[in-house]
Formats: C-alpha cells, structure tokens, sequence
C-alpha cells in the first residue's frame, strides 16, 4: 500500500493490483474512477514508472499518463475507439492496468519511428497502448528466436 501525502489516502501499487483477483481488480478501477482527474494522474505516473524515463520520454509520458487517466475515469460501459473498434472503456482500462516504462517506452518509439503523418495523434497513442499489452512480449520472444535459435526446442521456428 502506498499513501498519497497530498490527499492522505492509501491506493494500493498497482504490482498488487494485478496480483489480485478479477473482482478485486475492478473494485480498484472503480475507486480510481471516483479520484481527482490530476491525483488520478499521479497514480498513473507511478504505474508506468515515469521516473524510470529520461529527458523527453518523460515528459511524453506525462501525456500518455493523461490518456490512461482519462480511461480510467470513464464509466465501465462508455464506448471507447480502439484499432477501428468500439469496446467498453472497462475492457480497455484492464488492458492499460498492465502498462509499464517499457509499453510506454516502446509506443513512443514506434510513433517517433513513423514514417507518415500521424493526424489523429490521441486515438493512435491510445490504440498503440492496447496493442502494446499484447505485442510487446510476442516481439522480445520473436527476436530471441530468430537471434539465438539454439536456446528453443523447436530450434526458433
């Protein structure tokens, strides 16, 4: 448990939280529902581990920060644009709850690595951030197969 100075309430760190059962999660997202928007950011902060970002990657992530929060504070059932689809912002909140440094850090590597006009930068940065939960694992494993073949029993195929 972590206490918040300013407010003096106590939120668990989110590394507890995803511990926790499926119930225990969405009792969390509500409360952090019901927070300040600018308190609600800070605990943001904290679960992506800005801190662990340097110079311009940590003030980008301040943004990013504000995109999460802004989901969180949704109503579960409020349809949210992700990859071209609408899903309920309750499904896209358990999906960023997993946000870490290294998903923010690879979205913003891959948008300053874009080679074409981003026009809709918040509806990119906020798809991107889905799709990191789920990509980044699958690439690191990826690239280990393919740059050491030998450690895997199917020899990197």
């Amino acid at each position: 448990m972590k206490t918040n100075q300013q407010h003096g309430t106590v939120t668990p760190t989110l590394s507890r939280i995803k511990s926790q059962s499926k119930s225990s999660q969405v009792e969390y997202l509500t409360r952090l529902r019901r927070m300040e928007f600018w308190q609600l950011h800070e605990i943001v902060m904290q679960q992506i581990e800005a801190d662990a970002l340097t110079g311009d990657e940590h003030e980008e992530a301040r943004g990013v920060a504000m995109l999460i929060a802004e989901v969180y504070k949704l109503a579960p059932h409020t349809p949210v644009k992700v990859a071209g689809s609408t899903v309920p912002a309750a499904m896209v909140a358990d999906v960023y709850a997993k946000l870490t440094a290294e998903h923010v850090r690879h979205v913003l590597d891959n948008y300053h690595r874009a080679s074409y006009y981003i026009r809709h930068t918040k509806t990119y940065l906020r798809t991107a951030l889905y799709n990191a939960v789920f990509e980044l694992d699958l690439q690191v494993e990826n690239r280990a197969r393919v740059e050491l073949p030998g450690l895997f029993a199917d020899g990197g195929r």
